[in-house]
């Protein structure tokens, strides 16, 4: 953490007591929040639960429809929208259509862009775009203004890059996604 590193909880077993034990001892990121961990409880709040009750702990959610129900999108923004950070977990097999991939040696099968582990419904990844994230969002009831910050200014705030309005004039921005009327629209430098 001294070096700038991010410490991360996520895909974890862990209850409230040892996420909060975590955050509280400098992790500062849930990675992909009810994904492969103990959901938000009444009684065993579980990371979620931990995460949201730590101000300094950003919180990552796959906003696809597959990885979380938008529900609970909007829920997390509605508790905590500036440490929300909009996260694709993209596969190589985004933008391919249907078919088998791989993805870390494993076969992975792509269908109408949810991808789980071939023969199963485990999801694998996704195919997710960044665009198709704060779409989901917006479409779930969060200010677009938000979805946005999430999906820009609360990522490159966690890992300490410039913010968007903190860039220079002459700044190399080849390749970066930004939106027109709402709609993505690629920008080449």
């Amino acid at each position: 953490m001294d070096q700038g590193v991010v410490v991360a909880v996520g895909h974890t077993d862990a209850s409230y007591d040892q996420a909060a034990e975590a955050f509280d001892r400098g992790a500062s990121l849930l990675t992909h929040a009810f994904n492969a961990m103990p959901g938000l409880g009444h009684r065993a709040p579980g990371p979620v639960g931990a995460a949201l009750s730590r101000e300094h702990v950003a919180i990552e959610v796959i906003a696809d429809g597959n990885h979380v129900h938008p529900v609970m999108v909007r829920t997390l923004f509605d508790a905590a929208a500036s440490r929300v950070v909009l996260v694709t977990d993209a596969m190589s097999a985004t933008g391919l259509g249907n078919g088998r991939y791989s993805l870390g040696g494993l076969d992975v099968d792509v269908n109408e862009g949810q991808s789980t582990l071939s023969g199963t419904d485990t999801l694998a990844g996704s195919t997710l775009t960044m665009a198709h994230a704060v779409q989901v969002a917006t479409a779930a009831g969060v200010p677009a203004e938000l979805a946005l910050r999430a999906a820009t200014d609360t990522p490159a705030r966690v890992l300490g890059l410039p913010l968007a309005a903190d860039i220079e004039l002459g700044t190399s921005l080849a390749g970066l996604n930004c939106f027109r009327d709402g709609e993505p629209n690629a920008f080449h430098a």
